[in-house]
């Protein structure tokens, strides 16, 4: 087994849905994300803008060179609706990642252990 399967391994084992790893390197998407950004399509959430977020988010090897491979990541967040939402226009619906704890929180911790299992093979 490589690596590469054992970390894929230990990833699905901790609950990601979708798990790859890829070479890091410029994106192919870069323009994409900048016409988006220029589009004013980010709506408020300006630190998208900002030319160090556009950087690391098109090349990480420009903020982390060290890098040699990235795990890429994905996690179903989905729940149903409660009874009545939202069909009921008097009832506010809240967003499904919002719904549980902090997501951010949630994949942090579970990265953080697949890393842990990963250093001790």
């Amino acid at each position: 087994m490589t690596r590469s399967d054992t970390l894929r391994r230990l990833a699905e084992e901790e609950g990601f849905d979708l798990v790859g790893i890829c070479a890091p390197g410029p994106s192919r998407h870069a323009d994409f994300l900048r016409n988006w950004i220029d589009e004013g399509r980010h709506g408020s959430m300006s630190y998208l803008a900002r030319s160090s977020s556009l950087e690391r988010r098109t090349d990480v090897t420009k903020v982390l060179s060290e890098v040699s491979s990235i795990l890429v990541v994905a996690q179903n967040y989905y729940q149903e609706d409660p009874d009545g939402v939202p069909a009921d226009g008097s009832r506010g619906v809240v967003a499904r990642y919002a719904r549980g704890r902090d997501y951010h929180r949630v994949l942090k911790g579970a990265l953080e252990r697949v890393l842990r299992r990963f250093r001790e093979i």
